[in-house]
C-alpha cells in the first residue's frame, strides 16, 4: 500500500494546538515529569525543562541529581525539583517508587542527559508496563534500549502504555540494527515499518523530519543545519513533552514541536545565520512562532 503523505505546516500546527481557556488555572495545562539531566550533561535538563515552559504546560517536576538542580534552579525557578541519586546507582526499590510517583502526572519524558546505564533501562521497562500517560523517550532513553533490550521489538510492542519516540538517524539506527547512513537512505521506509511494527508514534529527525504511526507519514516544512548543536534535541523533547501533557494526541505533539522547533531555527537564524544560532534561544522563539500562527 502506498503511504499517505501530508506536510506538516502552519496550518496543520493551527488546526491541532491545544486550546487556552481563559477560565482556567495551571492544573488546566497538564503536569509534565522528566527524569534526565546528570553532572556530566546538566544542560540537557536545563533545555528540556525550558522547551517544556515555554510550550504552556502548567506544571513541571524535573527528577534529578544535585548537582543538576543547582545549575537549573538558578534559570528556572518555574520548576518544581525532585532530587534523586544518579540513575546509574537506583536500585529496584528507587524504580518502584519513582514509578508510582510519576502515576500522576500527564506526560512522563525520560532521556535528555541522563547517560546510558543498566538501571536506566530497567526504568524505562517498568514504567512501559505500567498503564498511564503517554511515555516520550529521548537521547540516552533511546541508547539505554538499544545496548540492554534483549529484544527491541518485544520492549516496545508489549508496552501498556503510548510510547513515543524521538530518535535522530544514529539513533534510531542503533534500535534498528543498522547505520546512520542506511537510515538516511532509507528514511520514508525504515520509519514507517518500524512506527507500525512497533507500535508507536516516532519522530525521526533530520532534514524533512518524519512523524508516523504506520501507514499515514507527515513531512515537516521547517528546519536547517541552524539546528545542528547539542542541546538542540532537549529543546524539542521538553516542547513534545508539554503538548502531550496538554492531552494532544502523541503523533500531533511530535508534528507541532518539529515544526515550531524548525521555524524558530529558521527565524533565529535570519539574523543570526545557520552558524550562530543557539539552542537555548529556541524555546522562547517557539513561543513567537505561535504566536504568528494564532
Amino acid at each position: 500500500m502506498k503511504p499517505s503523505i501530508s506536510p506538516i505546516d502552519a496550518a496543520f500546527v493551527k488546526a491541532y494546538l491545544p486550546k487556552r481557556p481563559q477560565n482556567s488555572h495551571k492544573g488546566s495545562f497538564g503536569r509534565l515529569q522528566i527524569f534526565g539531566g546528570s553532572y556530566k550533561y546538566r544542560g540537557a535538563a536545563h533545555l528540556a525543562a525550558l522547551g517544556a515552559l515555554r510550550m504552556g504546560v502548567g506544571l513541571l517536576t524535573l527528577s534529578t541529581e544535585e548537582a543538576v538542580i543547582l545549575t537549573v534552579s538558578r534559570r528556572l525557578p518555574e520548576v518544581i525539583f525532585d532530587a534523586v541519586s544518579p540513575i546509574s546507582t537506583w536500585t529496584a526499590e528507587d524504580i518502584e517508587r519513582k514509578c508510582a510517583e510519576s502515576d500522576t502526572a500527564s506526560a512522563v519524558l525520560v532521556g535528555p542527559g541522563s547517560g546510558v546505564c543498566r538501571p536506566l533501562y530497567d526504568f524505562l521497562v517498568a514504567l512501559s508496563q505500567r498503564e498511564g500517560a503517554p511515555l516520550l523517550l529521548d537521547a540516552d532513553a533511546l541508547g539505554a534500549i538499544a545496548a540492554y533490550a534483549p529484544d527491541v521489538d518485544v520492549f516496545f510492542r508489549t508496552a501498556h502504555r503510548p510510547i513515543a519516540l524521538t530518535p535522530h538517524p544514529l539513533e534510531f539506527g542503533r534500535l534498528i540494527g543498522c547505520s546512520a547512513k542506511e537510515v538516511q537512505e532509507n528514511r520514508m521506509h525504515l520509519a514507517r515499518k518500524y512506527a507500525e511494527k512497533w507500535g508507536v508514534s516516532l519522530l525521526l529527525k533530520g532534514m524533512g523530519t518524519l512523524v508516523c504511526e504506520g501507514e499515514e507519514v507527515y513531512i515537516n516544512t521547517t528546519g536547517s543545519s541552524a539546528l545542528a548543536k547539542g542541546g538542540s534535541g532537549d529543546v524539542l523533547a521538553g516542547a513534545v513533552g508539554a503538548l502531550l501533557a496538554q492531552g494532544v494526541a502523541p503523533k500531533a505533539a511530535l508534528a507541532i514541536g518539529a515544526y515550531l522547533h524548525g521555524a524558530a531555527g529558521d527565524t533565529l537564524a535570519e539574523e543570526l545565520s545557520e552558524f550562530g544560532v543557539l539552542p537555548s534561544e529556541l524555546p522562547r522563539q517557539m513561543a513567537r512562532e505561535i504566536q504568528k500562527i494564532k
